[in-house]
């Protein structure tokens, strides 16, 4: 059998010793029949908050159990004149075998050794008092033990090696619930009761005989283990752990167990069979509950109901998802849940998974948890502000975090129930605005049928204001390009034109000292500023990041500031201060009914905790540019960003990759910004010309049908940045114009039900897409990022979202048309071109 005892060993060196700590050999029961109690094996051991022990992980088939030591763990030792010398573990990993260390007076010999070390041992020298309690606790996660008390003696001839015994004994719990209504049911806790019998409480122990004497309580003779991580009760079995007292001649007694789950509280006798519970002897307490089911009693737990899980910051949040959330009264509402793969991924790299999510719990009404998919689905609940809870598990250790939930009792309620559709002046205007350009580019927006295809938005981006003057904190349009009219100024001009032709009104600022092109910035004015743009009536704010110490924060120093990846962590380049001061505008504009357009680059992981400074959107990457490659620095001319790097350069193909394992943070009101989008523009632009990659066309067209396509399928904004002016006749442009208006693929980028393009799996050059519609259709796109044509093919096992018992008619929505079926018995498969993409639209 499994050496259970631990022979520790103590070297003395002047006055400190060490001991180390090794299994050793126990005694062994036999069997005792056909009963819920079996003796099989010997025992383990307790804990207490400083000091414990865990159940050794590794499967013995010979049904042995082994108790490890833990790097926290501490003991008492007992010399001639010394009591209860706490000693130290030494190692700092989990080990059947360990070290500890310790001071003893005058560098005497170590007589006796007990765990766990507890200062209200007392002084006694040949004894020691202790507390096994009636509750104890356990963790499948940490297999930490509560109740492991040993003694330790000496080993044979040896001075310095240790020998201990479990002075107690050890139930395993063995629990099956397959075949019973309580599968499904979170295990709350097991109680064992043995009537007329002392199961713990407070003791003394001999440690020279290792004998245990029990201060007399009442009501002692029930124990209870609790389950701190709630494990779903199912058909497969697992297992806990706990010590009880020795007690003799109970065979024959009938004994009773309680069973206690999230809603239910079962009730059952059994006759014992076993005639002692005696020390260092564990024993199998199989509880397999179907044969108990036709015996026991079943009734609400009258605290059914969980406390919520408390909720924490995204940027604390252990999950790789959204923990704030928001939906529409009445209507479809989907979050998916996901933890990250490794707890070594970090920033765009991390890799959202399904394995690790346990459970959802204290959903509101209309709300129901799908463990197969991993999702909370259903009709959203009335109007309010509610939470949830997830239990998970990352890196083996099980945690709970609560989920913000806000209900809006109309779409109107929500900033921004769909992603932001319109125009952004930057792309191709850069700081060449006024107030007569933008006038011609409302124009043409209606003239060209975009206003009508949905874009309501038009935002005036940097270089509006004077460069480095203000008045008194105000930014102070500059005149040249926005000039007063009749007492009115230039950005109120601007603001009023905007809103004629029925459009949202957009201006830009930034969160440090001075724009990215180093005009006047909001620093320290947030309030200012939000009544400002509230006063000239602006809708919406874009509000930029800061790159050098020219625009940094005022007091930002070449310490206290280093731009990009290389600087995180220093003062003000920390995702923290990110928050703040986006926080600080965010605030500021809801306060005024303003929404705030946060362009921070990615940089910060501002997917965490962008919905709690106010915006509804936030930049993923650097700016995006109008070409499939950006450009990356590097020696004097920079090279091809073929490492997808989240730099100045990104072009198409590096948005799709950093964008790729994103998408759990996306929903309504809170969508993952891919930037501004470069359809159209063909090479004509000036920013977004800047850092493209040997190519000074601009975006092939079936580049540009891979861009605005994966912009729908993000749920991303779509901001349009090519001239409204320009004539759009030519096939090239003409093919662009009808792009950004196909009401197909924009219809899934304003779907209500909010969700990101769920990354499936990359193949032959090929990534796999899958998006749940409110409706129940699924969009499915297939992207080929090779530079050769590259055969897919579209087998329904591969997406969670479809139905396998049916069949689906398949809508083209690039080319708009019908593309046949999709089934179990059948798939989809055809030739795509380098860099294209087929997205279709499946309806049963």
């Amino acid at each position: 059998m499994k050496k259970i005892s631990i022979a520790n060993a103590i070297t003395v060196l002047a006055a400190s010793a060490f001991l180390i700590a090794c299994n050793a050999y126990d005694q062994d029961l036999s069997p005792g029949g056909n009963t819920i109690i079996e003796a099989v094996c010997p025992a383990p051991t307790l804990e207490e908050p400083a000091t414990r022990t865990a159940v050794d992980p590794t499967a013995y088939t010979s049904g042995e159990i082994g108790i490890n030591w833990l790097p926290a763990d501490r003991i008492g030792v007992y010399s001639a004149t010394t009591a209860n010398a706490c000693f130290t573990n030494q190692s700092e990993q989990e080990t059947d075998k360990t070290s500890f260390a310790g001071n003893l007076q005058n560098g005497e010999t170590p007589l006796y050794a007990y765990y766990p070390y507890t200062e209200t041992a007392g002084t006694t020298p040949t004894a020691f008092k202790g507390m096994l309690p009636l509750t104890q606790h356990y963790s499948t996660a940490t297999r930490e033990l509560e109740g492991d008390w040993k003694v330790g003696t000496p080993q044979g001839s040896s001075a310095s090696r240790f020998t201990f015994e479990h002075i107690f004994a050890f139930l395993k719990f063995d629990i099956n619930a397959g075949g019973t209504d309580v599968a499904g049911e979170r295990l709350l806790s097991v109680s064992l009761t043995v009537p007329g019998k002392q199961l713990g409480g407070g003791f003394t122990c001999d440690l020279s005989t290792r004998a245990v004497t029990f201060t007399p309580a009442t009501d002692a003779s029930t124990v209870t283990m609790e389950w701190t991580d709630t494990p779903e009760l199912s058909a497969s079995t697992f297992h806990g752990y706990m010590n009880v007292a020795p007690v003799t001649g109970i065979a024959g007694t009938e004994i009773s167990i309680q069973i206690k789950t999230n809603l239910h509280i079962i009730t059952f006798t059994e006759t014992m069979k076993a005639d002692a519970f005696k020390s260092n002897t564990y024993y199998t307490v199989p509880l397999t509950l179907s044969r108990f089911k036709d015996k026991w009693t079943m009734e609400e737990n009258p605290d059914a109901k969980e406390e919520n899980a408390a909720w924490v910051t995204g940027l604390q949040s252990r999950l790789a998802c959204a923990n704030t959330v928001f939906a529409i009264a009445g209507q479809p509402f989907m979050h998916k849940i996901r933890v990250p793969q490794s707890t070594s991924q970090q920033y765009h790299a991390v890799v959202p998974v399904k394995d690790g999510v346990k459970r959802v719990y204290n959903l509101p009404e209309g709300l129901t948890w799908n463990a197969g998919r991993c999702l909370v689905e259903g009709k959203a609940p009335t109007a309010g502000d509610y939470v949830y809870s997830v239990e998970f598990t990352v890196g083996g250790t099980t945690y709970k975090e609560g989920i913000k939930f806000h209900v809006a009792a109309r779409a109107a309620d929500l900033q921004s129930p769909t992603p932001m559709m319109g125009w952004q002046t930057w792309n191709v205007f850069k700081d060449k605005i006024g107030y007569d350009i933008l006038a011609s580019q409302l124009v043409g927006m209606k003239e060209k049928g975009l206003i009508d295809a949905g874009y309501r938005y038009f935002g005036v981006d940097d270089c509006w204001q004077v460069k480095s003057e203000n008045d008194n904190g105000h930014q102070i349009p500059d005149e040249s390009k926005f000039p007063t009219t009749n007492g009115v100024n230039g950005m109120a001009r601007m603001a009023n034109l905007i809103h004629d032709y029925g459009l949202k009104a957009g201006i830009y600022t930034d969160c440090g000292t001075k724009t990215c092109e180093k005009y006047f910035a909001s620093y320290g004015y947030e309030e200012l500023h939000a009544q400002d743009y509230k006063d000239w009536g602006y809708d919406f704010v874009k509000e930029d990041w800061y790159y050098d110490l020219d625009m940094a924060p005022t007091g930002a120093t070449s310490s206290s500031f280093v731009d990009g990846y290389d600087g995180l962590g220093s003062y003000w380049n920390t995702s923290g201060k990110a928050q703040e001061l986006y926080t600080k505008m965010g605030k500021a504009l809801k306060d005024r009914g303003l929404m705030l357009y946060m362009c921070e680059w990615g940089i910060h992981d501002p997917w965490k905790w962008g919905a709690e400074t106010g915006a509804t959107c936030w930049r993923m990457t650097y700016d995006h540019r109008d070409g499939w490659w950006g450009k990356i620095s590097s020696g004097l001319f920079g090279k091809k960003n073929d490492g997808d790097e989240n730099a100045n350069g990104v072009g198409v193909h590096n948005t799709i990759v950093l964008m790729r394992h994103l998408w759990p943070y996306v929903g309504i009101n809170r969508y993952n910004d891919a930037d501004m989008i470069c359809v159209g523009i063909r090479g004509s632009g000036q920013s977004s010309s800047d850092c493209v990659y040997n190519q000074a066309g601009g975006l092939t067209s079936t580049e540009a049908e891979t861009s605005f396509a994966m912009w729908c399928m993000w749920s991303s904004p779509i901001l349009l940045g090519f001239d409204m002016t320009k004539d759009m006749s030519s096939a090239d442009l003409a093919h662009d114009l009808a792009l950004v208006k196909n009401e197909e693929l924009i219809a899934i980028n304003q779907d209500a039900l909010g969700q990101g393009a769920e990354y499936i799996k990359s193949a032959n050059g090929i990534d796999y897409y899958q998006k749940d519609l409110a409706n129940g259709d699924v969009a499915i796109a297939v992207v080929n990022l090779s530079d050769n044509s590259a055969t897919y093919t579209i087998s329904m096992t591969d997406y969670d979202a479809l139905d396998p018992s049916t069949s689906y008619s398949v809508r083209d929505l690039i080319g708009q048309k019908d593309a046949g079926t999709l089934s179990a018995s059948s798939s989809l498969t055809g030739s795509l071109a380098a860099h294209g993409t087929f997205v279709v639209r499946l309806k049963k």
